[in-house]
């Protein structure tokens, strides 16, 4: 459910349950980790990523 203020989303309600991963949640809210996020992202476009199935392991 997305609450409204003046026609703006400003709240979004969802449901608990055991598979829930409140700490992602948490981080996708915050603005300083998505302007790391988008850093990080600038910087692998600019050197190259690595795909996951390249890594050892």
């Amino acid at each position: 459910m997305v609450i409204t203020k003046n026609g703006r989303a400003c709240a979004v309600i969802l449901p608990v349950t055991d598979e829930t991963d409140l700490e992602s949640l948490l981080l996708a809210q915050r603005r300083d980790f998505w302007e790391l996020f988008g850093r990080a992202h600038a910087e692998g476009k600019r050197g190259g990523f690595t795909r996951i199935d390249d890594l050892p392991g």
